[in-house]
């Protein structure tokens, strides 16, 4: 089988999945971003330099007793294998998240500590496993390609070497065409029909430039220059024995679970952002203690309750709040902030004031309840208190 027809049939399953993950996303609030050797959490930035550099090395490792090449053709094509699997992961991780909320991958925010392996530790693996199988697939296919080509000293560091270039200049590439345009998806078919000679890959190609354009331009793009690289290599596709198989499968986990060991001794599986609907979520829990303050004064001669710790408020105020309070993501806690479950180790805890137990509404000068967490965005304390005290 050619390796044109590889190409193709590598470039239908990428896309299809892509494609997949677009469909199946769903929006929550809150961004939540899975920690992997090229997406780390805020401060963790620099785990990404010496990470790209040991699964570098681990690819060198597998060129050099696998298919026996030398140390300076394997250290050039690990490397560049790692940089074409970085853009690769991470674009589409992006674009898997792009027009919705949903775990996936994307840029530097805050880790969320606070959220467990019961709660994103499926995602973590999920999304860790496909940059595996992507490296792997990478390293497998080049390292048969360049078996067959069998490759000179000069030509072959030579090729690893414009390889890499043009992956590290895709972004400033793509930003040249993005400024087109209209012109994207026009430029993107015409790439479809000279790259592309097959039709099922061409009918994926138009579908993945009506769905996700930028993506589209960004595969052909890549193609584009890339294409060299295949045309030099034309011969037959040898298919790995099983052995060399086991053996980059072997190197490949190993080396990539060792750069995951800074997250998970962190516990920073995962990292993100609040939306806008997120960052209410406290506002929206304090707006309701006001309106369950308020029914149990109505109920009690205009007293609130006489509740010395948060605990026995929120037991008097039950039967007041329909049997249930408002619930967060990733809380179901009242007692705690919502905002800051996923970014705390220790989830702030909302206070309550027992000086104001058991006294008169009206007679109240700010509101009971207040949120510890210094980084929450919420209403202010006298619209609180209005709240509680209209008669409406």
């Amino acid at each position: 089988m050619s390796i044109l027809k590889h190409f193709n049939r590598t470039f239908m399953l990428l896309t299809g999945f892509v494609l997949a993950l677009q469909h199946e996303c769903c929006g929550r609030g809150l961004a939540i971003y899975l920690s992997t050797p090229i997406t780390p959490p805020a401060g963790m930035e620099w785990v990404r330099a010496p990470a790209m550099i040991f699964l570098s090395l681990a690819c060198m490792v597998a060129f050099r007793i696998v298919w026996r090449y030398s140390y300076m053709f394997a250290a050039s094509a690990g490397a560049a294998v790692v940089m074409i699997y970085s853009m690769l992961f991470y674009l589409t991780g992006s674009f898997a998240t792009r027009h919705s909320i949903a775990p996936g991958l994307g840029s530097p925010y805050p880790p969320m500590v606070g959220l467990s392996w019961s709660e994103v530790g499926g995602e973590f693996i999920f999304w860790n496993g496909i940059g595996i199988v992507m490296l792997m697939t990478l390293l497998l296919l080049s390292g048969s390609i360049c078996a067959r080509v069998k490759p000179t000293t000069f030509a072959a560091p030579l090729l690893i070497f414009y390889t890499a270039l043009i992956t590290f200049a895709m972004p400033w590439i793509t930003n040249v065409f993005y400024r087109l345009d209209s012109l994207i998806i026009v430029i993107g078919v015409i790439l479809a029909l000279i790259l592309k000679r097959s039709r099922p890959v061409f009918l994926v190609a138009v579908g993945l430039a009506l769905f996700l354009p930028e993506f589209f331009a960004m595969m052909f793009i890549y193609s584009l220059f890339f294409f060299p690289v295949f045309e030099f290599a034309k011969l037959p596709f040898d298919r790995p024995k099983r052995l060399e198989a086991a053996c980059i499968l072997l190197i490949c986990v190993c080396a990539y679970s060792l750069t995951l060991l800074p997250y998970i001794s962190e516990g920073a599986l995962a990292h993100g952002r609040g939306g806008d609907h997120f960052d209410k979520e406290c506002e929206n829990r304090l707006k309701a203690y006001a309106g369950f303050l308020k029914a149990y004064a109505r109920a009690n001669a205009g007293f609130t309750p006489n509740a010395q710790t948060m605990e026995e408020l929120i037991e008097q105020l039950k039967p007041f709040s329909s049997g249930k309070f408002p619930s967060a993501t990733y809380s179901h806690d009242v007692k705690f902030c919502p905002s800051s479950v996923p970014f705390e180790r220790e989830p702030s805890r909302y206070s309550w004031d027992a000086s104001c137990a058991n006294r008169p509404v009206a007679e109240l000068d700010h509101f009971p309840v207040t949120c510890t967490y210094e980084n929450c965005r919420r209403c202010g304390d006298h619209l609180l208190l209005d709240d509680l005290q209209s008669d409406k």
